[in-house]
């Protein structure tokens, strides 16, 4: 853990009274984006995106693309090998027959010739592939909220559990900063709850953005519920911060974590809505719990018990990491147990 990060967990126990936080104003989604590919999560992405763009009454960006790079390939190469094998028996055939001169020439249309070029001889430059082509697209279109299905041109289970390369690649390109929306196969409709994600390490900011994030989705039909999560390892870092480096003592487990706990909730008590937007979301909604553990456990049990229409977290990452551990636990477990995740970068 940095020195940063160690000075951060220390400061957050010098007041012990948070000051309330009055949430006045939230963005109001305008653009949403899609990608729609031939996967049955590229088509539950289309049916989130398009009941998404209706309730909020948005404009849709729906971008069908596909990756057919590696059957083209597969395709070409085999062409090749047939051209190859048909010239070998000209060579062979030559050969063996006597005083026979003969020249040998493939000759392809100039389109298969072009093909070859380009897959076999001329490399890309970035700008040139999908990959970049879809950066280019989402980063000028002004998309605020893009949705895609996991895995992304993918289809095997293990790429699956890995939220398949391209998502990958999008969730971690710099230049894009849309609020991605992350939709399994099994879920293809948004019910109107919404259970958020934060880390210890994340607050306040994190909860704020979040609060505001959730009231542009909400209708006055939706609940909504964060559950503040304070990890085993922090709780281990405080507590070896409270002994002196020459003490013998064992590190006080329990108190450190009464005291983050305590602190999560006095901070998430803190944040309140302006009455002229309270009523977004039902009455009684907010709600938030704090709860310690190991954050896979954790988003699991409350998946469970909730079972939201959607689910939110947060990343922080360094804008040259641009996803953090924290969030890709919790998108990880939530596309796991099958559910939809909002990773918010407001």
């Amino acid at each position: 853990m940095s020195e940063k990060k160690l000075e951060e967990i220390e400061t957050m126990f010098k007041t012990t009274t948070k000051p309330k936080t009055i949430i006045d104003k939230y963005p109001v989604i305008e653009h949403i984006g899609c990608i729609l590919d031939s996967s049955t999560q590229g088509f539950n992405a289309l049916q989130v995106a398009s009941s998404l763009a209706l309730r909020l009454k948005t404009n849709l960006d729906i971008i069908v693309s596909e990756d057919y790079h590696k059957p083209l390939r597969l395709v070409l190469e085999s062409n090749d090998k047939e051209l190859e094998t048909l010239s070998t028996t000209a060579r062979d055939f030559v050969k063996g027959t006597k005083d026979l001169k003969a020249n040998i020439k493939p000759i392809i249309s100039d389109k298969v010739q072009q093909a070859f070029d380009l897959f076999f001889q001329k490399k890309a430059s970035e700008d040139e592939t999908l990959f970049g082509r879809l950066v280019e697209h989402i980063k000028t279109s002004g998309i605020q909220v893009c949705v895609l299905g996991v895995p992304l041109f993918v289809r095997s289970d293990i790429e699956w559990e890995s939220m398949g390369t391209y998502v990958l690649k999008l969730l971690r390109e710099r230049e894009l900063h849309a609020n991605w929306l992350l939709v399994s196969a099994k879920q293809n409709i948004i019910a109107d709850s919404v259970l958020a994600f934060v880390s210890v390490e994340q607050q306040p900011a994190s909860i704020i953005a979040l609060y505001r994030r959730a009231l542009s989705f909400a209708t006055e039909h939706t609940n909504f519920k964060i559950v503040g999560i304070v990890e085993d390892n922090v709780i281990e870092t405080l507590a070896r911060l409270e002994i002196s480096d020459d003490s013998s003592d064992v590190p006080d487990l329990e108190s450190a974590r009464n005291k983050l706990v305590t602190n999560m909730e006095e901070t998430l008590g803190s944040i309140q809505l302006k009455s002229e937007i309270d009523d977004v979301i039902i009455e009684g909604s907010p709600t938030w719990e704090v709860k310690s553990g190991h954050i896979a456990e954790i988003v699991r049990e409350y998946i469970e018990s909730e079972h939201p229409g959607i689910v939110f977290v947060r990343s922080v990452a360094e804008i040259s990491e641009n996803l953090d551990p924290f969030a890709e636990i919790v998108t990880r477990q939530v596309l796991h147990e099958g559910f939809n995740c909002l990773i918010v970068w407001d």
